[in-house]
């Protein structure tokens, strides 16, 4: 007995209707917040609709804080909202530690809605071996709208070209970072619709005997005397990415 669609096409000559053949859409359309970048397989995700209870955080200044937010989200109705201190370098954010079952090239996502200050936002992917710690990491200038990648030195370095994200309530940018844990290279950032490809690149990297685990953090520092805050949602965190 056959089965299936008829060659001719995929809806079996519904007017009305078009059959889903994508489980990953089907995932987006009952409300998955994994709809940015859907490559990678789930290990972890946060959408903080149960506040900030999951995550460890950082404050430093006087006027850092980290709290839940019912003002912003870009999905559900809680964010995270990171104030940083008023002097530069002074970090405020949020960040978690995961096992993993093998080595893999890891993916962290996070979603932010941005000050119209000046300010710094650093996103961070660690993997622990057990004798060795390997880091992954992009920062974001916002004065000169430039991105940054940690090279093997621990020196930041450029990414070209510029690419300046929006600011404000209504704008929720989303950012993927994607490194190889099997060659502990660097494979990809995305910063909404635009693409780095970062294939070749060594991660910093250096002894250590922590428990073998994975490390996101993001964190967010003024530029100037002035307190910034972001909002950040919706984050996700996946192995398996394809190189």
């Amino acid at each position: 007995m056959g089965h299936g669609t008829p060659d001719w096409g995929q809806t079996s000559g519904a007017q009305t209707v078009y059959q889903l053949t994508d489980l990953a859409e089907l995932a987006v359309r009952l409300g998955s917040i994994v709809s940015f970048d859907r490559r990678g397989d789930v290990i972890w995700l946060d959408d903080f609709e149960e506040g900030i209870i999951k995550w460890a955080t950082e404050v430093s200044g006087a006027a850092g804080a980290v709290t839940a937010d019912t003002s912003r989200a870009r999905n559900g109705a809680v964010s995270v909202k990171v104030v940083a201190g008023l002097t530069e370098g002074q970090e405020s954010g949020i960040q978690k530690s995961l096992p993993f079952v093998a080595l893999s090239p890891f993916g962290f996502e996070v979603s932010a809605s941005l000050p119209s200050a000046d300010f710094y936002l650093r996103l961070r992917l660690v993997v622990y071996t057990g004798t060795a710690w390997y880091e992954a990491a992009i920062r974001y200038w916002s004065p000169t709208t430039t991105f940054q990648y940690l090279d093997s030195s621990g020196v930041w370095q450029n990414l070209a070209p510029v690419y300046g994200v929006g600011a404000g309530a209504a704008m929720w940018n989303s950012f993927k970072l994607v490194a190889d844990f099997t060659t502990f290279k660097y494979v990809r950032f995305i910063a909404n619709g635009r693409t780095y490809l970062l294939t070749g690149l060594a991660l910093q990297t250096g002894a250590s005997s922590t428990t073998p685990s994975i490390f996101v953090a993001a964190k967010l520092s003024a530029a100037n005397a002035v307190a910034v805050s972001a909002y950040l949602d919706d984050v996700i965190i996946t192995q398996n990415e394809p190189v």
